[in-house]
């Protein structure tokens, strides 16, 4: 894997196109690469900073979850999310996407955060009709996604993109590539997490459709979906290549393999990948 250095001290990987920026390297000042945005979105971007910006931020808590899992609405949510109920009481859940609207687990376990970056109006359809955790948005989310969520709220801040982004003092920047998977693996690190588990984080479905490519587990995708699991590998990556630490993650999804997690493909595999002593603090 060609790692690129610039003289800002940071480190990029090359995700087809996509600079994937190592964001546990201590001192220097975090920029973004890939232009993410074109300039047609940044009155809608800078509109929903200026909306969200009463907000407390994350950044400036403390919070300590060295067990998290990343839940998605991806290939068989519906059942396979049960599960979720037998995991050790210790484990921070993560709902990105469309899992906190489709959540049936009632009283058994809840979840701890609710991760959105999405800009535009389109999220509305993720919101929930009845059940509101704690919402860990972008700055750069639908302000009216934020306005009607009823739950309590801590923004973070996306890493300034070279062209595009406020230049603001922070504790810390969250590298997301306007991705809620990519988001929650970096809050994960700022988390201080040892054990990561993504749990349907994909985008598979079991019949073909017009331009779907086949994954190797004859189950098919986008290739634009392709695209963002190898940039989440990236994210992947550098959170494993922290020195003195031993990082251990595992994927429990239906979508392409990953270099840097530990395919497994069962609920008793997942809770035994959790099933450690320790002591853990609580949203």
């Amino acid at each position: 894997m060609r790692i690129k250095k610039t003289p800002t001290g940071n480190e990029y990987i090359s995700v087809d196109g996509i600079l994937v920026r190592n964001y546990i390297k201590k001192n220097v000042q975090p920029i973004g690469l890939s232009d993410l945005f074109s300039k047609a979105d940044f009155e809608t971007i800078l509109s929903n900073e200026e909306a969200n910006s009463r907000y407390p931020k994350i950044s400036d808590e403390k919070f300590s979850f060295p067990k998290v899992v990343i839940v998605s609405d991806g290939y068989q949510f519906e059942e396979k999310h049960l599960a979720l109920s037998k995991l050790p009481k210790d484990v921070c859940i993560l709902a990105v996407n469309g899992a906190l609207r489709k959540w049936k687990i009632q009283k058994d376990r809840s979840i701890n955060a609710y991760v959105i970056n999405n800009p535009y109006k389109d999220c509305l359809s993720d919101l929930p009709s009845n059940y509101f955790p704690t919402c860990i948005p972008s700055i750069r989310a639908n302000s009216e996604f934020l306005k009607r969520y009823s739950g309590n709220k801590y923004t973070y801040v996306p890493t300034p993109e070279r062209f595009f982004g406020l230049k603001r003092k922070e504790e810390y920047y969250i590298d997301d590539y306007r991705n809620s998977v990519c988001a929650c693996i970096s809050l994960a690190y700022r988390f201080r997490v040892n054990k990561l588990a993504l749990f349907c984080c994909d985008e598979s479905f079991d019949k073909e459709r017009e331009a779907a490519i086949q994954l190797k587990n004859k189950l098919w995708t986008y290739p634009q979906h392709i695209k963002a699991e190898k940039i989440i590998d990236a994210n992947l990556h550098w959170l494993r290549s922290q020195e003195n630490s031993d990082i251990e993650v595992v994927n429990y999804s239906q979508g392409g393999e990953y270099k840097n997690a530990t395919y497994i493909n069962s609920e008793e595999e997942l809770i035994e990948f959790f099933t450690t002593d320790g002591d853990n603090s609580d949203v």
